[in-house]
């Protein structure tokens, strides 16, 4: 799949904020991380109903935000090839690893300590596309670019303001995930 021309929407002031729905059916994880990269509003599989559509464009227009802070759980099921009460244990524990790792960062304090926690943010934000949290994989993409400007160089306090602010944000995104969990979780 070609997501050149969103490349483009995005490079581009007048269409940085432009709602995208991607419909299509390739599924596999590069593509996603890089729809998610690219801010696409929403990411729907074919085949698709148009009741489907119309509640994404609804979503949209209503301003209910970018993209599902939760992929579809039968989705993600399908694509890894996993049954539902095997799921919900896996995001569960992404979710409570995301936490904890959020804490280690605002408790960091040096230089090497951040860079271990910048690799294995990487290795976080991939689990997070294949189990279907995009918004989150969105935000951890944030916090990697921080990440790497202060180790390219590192600055007296740690954690600058900035990446504070997105660690916050990122709290709250667990939360909003947390709370569209199945109920199981």
């Amino acid at each position: 799949m070609n997501l050149e021309i969103f490349e483009r929407m995005r490079a581009d002031e007048r269409y940085r904020k432009t709602p995208v729905i991607l419909c299509t059916a390739v599924q596999d994880r590069a593509t996603v991380q890089r729809a998610a990269s690219l801010a696409v509003t929403h990411y729907v599989l074919k085949p698709y109903s148009r009741a489907l559509m119309l509640d994404k464009l609804r979503q949209i227009r209503a301003g209910l935000g970018k993209i599902d802070a939760l992929e579809d759980s039968g989705v993600v099921c399908k694509r890894l090839g996993i049954e539902l009460d095997m799921y919900r244990p896996m995001l569960k524990s992404l979710l409570d690893d995301i936490t904890g790792w959020t804490a280690q960062i605002r408790a960091a304090t040096e230089p090497g300590g951040v860079r271990t926690l910048f690799i294995r943010g990487r290795g976080i934000k991939g689990s997070c596309l294949s189990l279907g949290v995009p918004r989150i994989a969105r935000h951890l993409n944030a916090i990697e670019t921080a990440l790497q400007e202060y180790l390219a160089g590192p600055s007296a306090a740690f954690p600058p303001a900035a990446l504070a602010a997105l660690l916050d944000e990122l709290d709250r995104e667990i939360e909003l995930a947390t709370g569209q969990t199945p109920a199981a979780v």
